[in-house]
């Protein structure tokens, strides 16, 4: 996937997202192995199983997870969290400077979890947590980059919110409604997006109409939006 730049310049190493279009663990035979040691990873657990969110995230628990004991200037977090259980939102009370927020493989059936508390969020990876309803999601209201494949995500219409967001991978999961490209559309910097696997990538014409909705699209699918599909111009790559 194409990454796009904006105000702040992250480090490849910093920001190399395993959730983007292009690469998912999940299809390779020979997935390396992960540093368990490794700050803000939690999905070891304890000696009897318990994870870092069953210890309770105090803030001495999000200082160790961070790597740092200044938690308010703090940008980035990794961590596996259950949202059916605890308050995601004391997170961003914490770190009120956090912009990247990694919770890939978590439990988050319900964007709403969030609460306001994340006003500098930024980039969201949120693939293979249960997600199923966005409602709420406006509330990020700096997000520039979702990553949330291989969730259960079918109404699109709460990203219509974010005036910001700029990428969007929903990979594999069930956006079927033929409305859904006009409330991408209403994001107005939306420039990069990933709907393979959805239903409604099945349409024969599904690149024209996803193309002529989201006005500034570059890429769909890791492929260029061409002039013909930005036009709805007949013969194109759907036929």
């Amino acid at each position: 996937m194409r990454r796009f730049e904006y105000d702040e310049a992250y480090e490849d190493e910093d920001v190399y997202d395993d959730d983007e279009p292009g690469y998912h663990p999940v299809d390779d035979d020979d997935e390396p192995d992960l540093d368990l040691n490794a700050p803000g990873l939690d999905i070891a657990g304890g000696p009897d199983g318990a994870t870092d969110w069953d210890l309770g995230l105090t803030e001495d628990r999000l200082a160790e997870l961070a790597g740092t004991d200044d938690l308010a200037t703090c940008s980035h977090l990794e961590i596996r969290a259950d949202a059916t259980r605890d308050d995601l939102s004391g997170i961003g009370r914490a770190m009120p400077a956090l912009a990247r927020l990694r919770l890939s493989s978590s439990v988050v059936p319900a964007a709403r979890a969030f609460g306001s508390a994340f006003q500098r969020l930024q980039v969201l990876w949120i693939a293979r947590s249960g997600l199923e309803d966005l409602a709420g999601i406006g509330a990020l209201v700096q997000l520039r980059e979702l990553y949330a494949a291989f969730n259960d995500v079918s109404d699109v219409s709460p990203l219509a919110e974010l005036d910001h967001l700029q990428a969007v991978d929903l990979e594999a999961n069930r956006v079927a409604d033929e409305d859904a490209p006009d409330y991408l559309g209403m994001c107005p910097v939306l420039n990069t997006l990933s709907l393979e696997g959805n239903p409604l990538s099945r349409r024969r014409d599904y690149r024209r109409i996803v193309a002529r909705a989201v006005k500034g699209l570059v890429t769909l699918d890791d492929r260029d939006v061409t002039e013909a599909e930005r036009l709805g111009v007949a013969g194109g790559e759907d036929e």
